[in-house]
């Protein structure tokens, strides 16, 4: 019921927060690093009378949110991005964060990606899913989700890395399949999964990339995958 309501109001959410500079504006390529950051905090008396969809939709249309990209580990960079956008703080504070992101990811269908759009197109597209997914793994959203939404979450994420390894096949981009792997990851972490803790508590290259969102090769990845598929499906059926 209470998914069903929050995106009810993602149907009617009609206000969309514009940041007052972009890139691509003649005014962008004029600004350092610190004020480009500065354009893109909300007054505080918008933000704090924002809806928490509205929030979750000025973060995604947030420039800056690449940032999360530019460091060493997604983790660093998610880190970093809190520090300096204060709609991403904003967000993480509201008490209905989890529920919200949930109903928003459930909405999202990776095979909607079509072979003949541009580069840029797909770019984009995966990064939008890859930044949800991230999001959602954050101990701070997955702490206030339910055990019944964990399990959704989790199903989900499956599903969704399925689909996402079925392109990688034909696209070869492991970025967006390696979010859904992080995610399902902590959700087995955060729900303290017997089986899940024993198995990367036995490798450490494992755990560190499930600590950090980044792994030294494809290949610890590709163990964590096999890992996470392997007991979510057992662990999110009824």
């Amino acid at each position: 019921m209470l998914l069903l309501a929050v995106q009810s109001l993602f149907a009617q959410n009609t206000f969309r927060y514009e940041y007052p500079v972009k890139p691509g504006a003649p005014e962008w390529r004029e600004l350092s690093l610190r004020q480009k950051r500065a354009v893109q905090q909300i007054p505080e008396n918008i933000l704090r009378d924002m809806s928490t969809q509205e929030l979750l939709q000025a973060w995604m249309d947030l420039p800056g949110r690449l940032e999360v990209l530019a460091f060493n580990t997604m983790q660093q960079g998610f880190d970093v991005t809190v520090k300096h956008y204060n709609v991403l703080s904003e967000l993480l504070d509201r008490e209905d964060a989890g529920s919200v992101v949930l109903a928003y990811y459930l909405e999202i269908d990776p095979s909607g990606m079509k072979l003949v759009w541009s580069s840029r197109q797909k770019g984009k597209f995966i990064t939008d899913i890859a930044f949800v997914e991230f999001l959602l793994s954050q101990p701070t959203v997955l702490s206030r989700l339910s055990k019944m939404e964990k399990k959704q979450l989790l199903k989900s994420c499956v599903d969704n890395l399925y689909k996402k390894q079925a392109f990688r096949n034909r696209e070869r981009n492991f970025f967006w399949v390696r979010s859904a792997i992080i995610l399902a990851g902590r959700i087995l972490e955060n729900e303290k999964n017997n089986q899940f803790l024993q198995k990367i508590s036995q490798d450490e290259d494992m755990k560190r990339a499930l600590n950090t969102g980044k792994a030294s090769s494809k290949a610890v990845y590709e163990k964590l995958c096999e890992a996470v598929i392997n007991i979510a499906e057992n662990y999110s059926s009824p």
